[in-house]
């Protein structure tokens, strides 16, 4: 009896092995399948990481070429200012030079005016001997 006690209790030591084993096996292959799912998810993540950085580095390039493009359009609008404003400015000093001209040919008239007046006042004879 000994003996079939020993057996038996070898077999369910044996038994007892097997199911470890066979558990130690089930978790090193959970292990493994985790493993492999954390890669597969980096995988994912790191696969949207690099679209994203694509698709931000392409609404940076739009959005600086709209920049551009907007600036472009405000240093025309500027520089078609000042082409105004330095026209205008021309067109004021030309203005100015005429009007300078005139009054300076006003002055003149007026001078001679008064000079012929200073003339007939002092007399017709100094009048015609200053001629």
């Amino acid at each position: 009896t000994r003996i079939l006690q020993a057996k038996a209790a070898e077999e369910r030591a044996e038994k007892l092995e097997a199911k470890v084993q066979a558990s130690a096996a089930q978790v090193e292959e959970r292990r493994v399948a985790q493993r492999v799912q954390r890669q597969a998810v980096e995988a994912r993540k790191r696969k949207q990481h690099e679209t994203n950085v694509v698709h931000n580095r392409r609404v940076q390039d739009y959005r600086r070429a709209q920049t551009e493009r907007a600036l472009g359009a405000k240093d025309a609008r500027v520089a078609q200012r000042q082409r105004e404003r330095a026209e205008s400015e021309r067109d004021f000093q030309r203005l100015t030079a005429v009007r300078a001209r005139q009054q300076d040919e006003l002055l003149q008239e007026l001078r001679a005016e008064a000079r012929k007046a200073e003339a007939l006042k002092a007399g017709p004879a100094s009048a015609e001997g200053s001629r």
